[in-house]
């Protein structure tokens, strides 16, 4: 109960950590069932809070949180149960952020090849490359139309 009240955790979070303290197997679907009784447990509420902190203090586009949610849950999980609007919205913006502070080093450094690698940088990120090429030209028409 204190491992699932600590954070949210997903119920192969749980499993793992019951066989890493070598509890024998009878006991885990009793143990699991328990948790999720009493609320210490639940598979929705970790969903959100992970896509939530993955998405905002991350800035994780949806392909790479919804790879992640596969391996801490091991169930495949549809992009639109993933990301709410405000919570993609959010994720770009993060984004852009990143991506200006990106611009200037590859301009500080007369880099020739900088949208191939602004492109490589959203992509390692987890968006689309039409996001991915989106975002970069609009950062590229507003820093033309501020010249």
């Amino acid at each position: 109960m204190r491992f699932c009240a600590y954070q949210e955790r997903s119920r192969l979070q749980v499993i793992r950590k019951i066989k890493l303290l070598s509890i024998p197997e009878e006991w885990e679907e009793d143990l699991l069932s328990k948790l999720e009784a009493e609320n210490f447990l639940n598979e929705d509420r970790f969903k959100k809070a992970f896509v939530r902190g993955k998405s905002r203090v991350k800035g994780w586009g949806p392909l790479k949180i919804q790879q992640s949610l596969f391996q801490e849950t091991g169930k495949k999980t549809s992009l639109s149960q993933i990301l709410n609007q405000e919570d993609e919205q959010k994720s770009i913006e993060k984004l852009e952020k990143d991506l200006a502070k990106k611009l200037v080093q590859f301009q500080s450094k007369n880099d020739k090849d900088w949208f191939n690698k602004m492109i490589r940088f959203c992509l390692s990120r987890g968006f689309t490359l039409e996001t991915a090429m989106e975002t970069i030209n609009k950062m590229n028409r507003n820093k033309n139309s501020l010249s």
